[in-house]
């Protein structure tokens, strides 16, 4: 699953954002299923945690990733933990679109939204701070 998992009050809610095989358009991870994500974590004022799974790697519009990251700024609480994970961009991508790029290339856009606290290896960790 592509996605983000948000842990909130000890519950985990599940944005899917692909289960498939194409590229992602952003204008599709608006379901049902993920607006009612989005309406508990309002609910209970934030997010903890978040961990975007495979995420940006398959959404291949800069602003789509860009809004993306805003999305999830706005679900957690003030210096939550945000975990970025990646795939090897030199792994093979057994039929799954992905724009394959090292974890750091995405650096800049992060930064733009989070503080970026680690790069290791394909995982990116950040924090709310603003």
């Amino acid at each position: 699953m592509r996605g983000i998992k948000f842990e909130c009050r000890k519950r985990e809610l599940l944005y899917v954002i692909s289960n498939g095989i194409t590229k992602t358009s952003w204008k599709e991870t608006y379901t049902p299923q993920n607006m009612e994500v989005i309406k508990t974590i309002r609910k209970y004022g934030g997010a903890d945690t978040a961990t975007i799974s495979y995420a940006l790697d398959s959404i291949p519009e800069y602003r789509d990733r860009v809004s993306l990251l805003q999305l999830v700024w706005s679900m957690v609480i003030f210096e939550a933990p945000i975990t970025i994970e990646f795939e090897s961009a030199r792994r093979k991508s057994q039929g799954v679109w992905r724009n394959n790029k090292p974890a750091e290339w995405y650096v800049p856009e992060i930064s733009q939204i989070f503080d970026v606290v680690s790069i290791d290896n394909n995982k990116i960790k950040a924090k709310r701070i603003y």
